[in-house]
């Protein structure tokens, strides 16, 4: 077993063997990482630097002499890693994560572009009468008709005004009901107690108080506005 001990610092240590800085010369403490700069191993615990064949103490992370890095130094199919880089690798694989799933996620956002706040599309809105009784012979006076798009959040409600025609009959029309027929739309309100009464040669506006179903959705409803 024999001790070797450098004392020209100088000029056989011009890096430090724990953190791989170049440091000046005659230093005995490296000023980046605190580490002793004074080489001192034995030749038992030695290998050689696979940068410039140097013999170096085989728990130092750094060649002290080409600063060359040799985190892994492997032994059959074994691998002895410095204590420093233990601690290095954890930290180094979150950073790693962090950055692919950033990339990923940035990679998903430009494919897949978040749907517009406005998800549920009403286009068209269309209104369908039905009639009982005597007045069917006045359902020519009230053809289907369709009303603007409507725009809104999954859920929220928005307000249709829609206007009947005046009543052509010598009597009284009556609105009897007033139906969606298109799936997950809910009539919150008709504007009228009903039945409602429309005297002869007037008409009537309604405020349909429509609810929106609380997913996306894009295309007509159907309103059935039932006469008698």
């Amino acid at each position: 077993m024999i001790l070797l001990e450098c004392t020209e610092f100088c000029y056989c240590v011009p890096y430090c063997p724990e953190c791989g800085k170049r440091v000046n010369q005659n230093d005995t403490v490296c000023y980046s990482c605190k580490g002793n700069l004074i080489v001192l191993y034995r030749i038992s615990d030695s290998t050689l630097c696979p940068r410039c064949g140097e013999l170096i103490d085989k728990s130092h992370v750094f060649c002290y002499k080409c600063g060359y890095s040799r985190a892994l130094i492997t032994k059959g199919n074994k691998q002895n890693i410095s204590p420093k880089v233990k601690k290095i690798l954890p930290i180094a694989g979150i950073i790693i994560l962090v950055i692919f799933t950033a990339f990923a996620l940035t990679n998903f956002l430009v494919y897949n572009p978040p749907e517009s706040k406005y998800e549920v599309i009403v286009n068209p809105l269309h209104i369908q009468y039905s009639f009982l009784g005597s007045i069917t012979q006045y359902a020519a006076y009230y053809q289907p008709a369709s009303f603007s798009s409507y725009d809104v959040l999954p859920g929220s409600s928005f307000v249709a005004m829609i206007t009947l025609p005046a009543n052509p009959a010598p009597f009284n029309i009556h609105i009897l009901s007033i139906i969606i027929l298109t799936a997950g739309f809910t009539l919150l309100s008709g504007g009228y107690a009903l039945p409602y009464s429309i005297a002869p040669g007037t008409s009537v506006t309604l405020a349909l108080v429509i609810q929106a179903p609380d997913h996306a959705y894009n295309g007509p409803v159907d309103v059935l506005i039932l006469l008698g």
